[in-house]
């Protein structure tokens, strides 16, 4: 018999024990127990008597009595069996909105980081206006931003209710989550959003101006010239300013 621990046997025990230590049996001296050495269980505390109070997996909550049954922790390859192993992100097949582009399907991961890439990074934010069972995925900050102006979302008479800028996706739903679009509803959509639209301000109004391909194409190559001419200029300036 050991007796009664000290308190430097007690402090000793709660620092090596903490709650919440995943622990196995190694020994215990009760005739009427049912575990078995090498089972697992987690630390719920170390009473002032030394004893170890466990939650055994078995469902048992018998103590490692001080002097009397021993335990000792998992090692860190035994954590790592335990812990579950992460599943793969689910690919699901999403149409692709971006300016000046017509709609196109793509298979992206469901990760975040995937949605977050799609839409031009940053936070990505969800809405359903809709009543088909999708969700239109874009980015949160992308009028912040200055993300190119991409198309208007309409009411049910026509009225335009939001202007999203920057690209983005349509999805589907499903019970917990994003997923795939159905052909069906990617036919719908892509009528939809079939032609890029620019946007003009007509006194207190801002309308959207469909464009087609022919003119779509020409914009496109403006807007490319455009950048290399302003980049260049500002080339230029940093050459002189040096």
């Amino acid at each position: 018999m050991y007796g009664f621990p000290s308190d430097e046997v007690v402090k000793r025990l709660r620092e090596e024990f903490p709650e919440g230590t995943r622990v196995a049996l190694v020994r215990m001296d009760d005739p009427y127990s049912k575990l078995e050495p090498g089972d697992r269980g987690t630390v719920k505390g170390v009473d002032d008597g030394g004893t170890i109070h466990v939650s055994w997996d078995k469902g048992s909550s018998l103590g490692i009595a001080y002097g009397e049954d021993s335990c000792r922790k998992l090692s860190e390859k035994e954590l790592a069996e335990e812990q579950p192993e992460e599943e793969a992100p689910q690919k699901i097949n999403v149409l692709i909105c971006e300016p000046l582009t017509a709609p196109y399907m793509k298979e992206i991961d469901s990760s975040l980081e995937s949605l977050q890439a799609t839409v031009g990074g940053g936070l990505i934010q969800a809405i359903y206006p809709f009543e088909d069972q999708v969700a239109l995925v874009c980015n949160e900050e992308g009028k912040i931003n200055g993300m190119t102006l991409n198309r208007a979302v309409y009411g049910d008479e026509g009225q335009m209710l939001d202007i999203i800028a920057g690209p983005f996706f349509i999805c589907g739903l499903s019970e917990d989550s994003f997923g795939s679009l159905s052909p069906e509803l990617a036919e719908k959509y892509s009528n939809l959003f079939q032609f890029p639209e620019i946007f003009v301000r007509e006194g207190d109004e801002i309308k959207a101006v469909p464009v087609k391909p022919s003119v779509r194409d020409k914009l496109k190559t403006n807007t490319a010239e455009i950048k290399k001419e302003t980049q260049g200029k500002e080339h230029n300036k940093s050459e002189h300013e040096i």
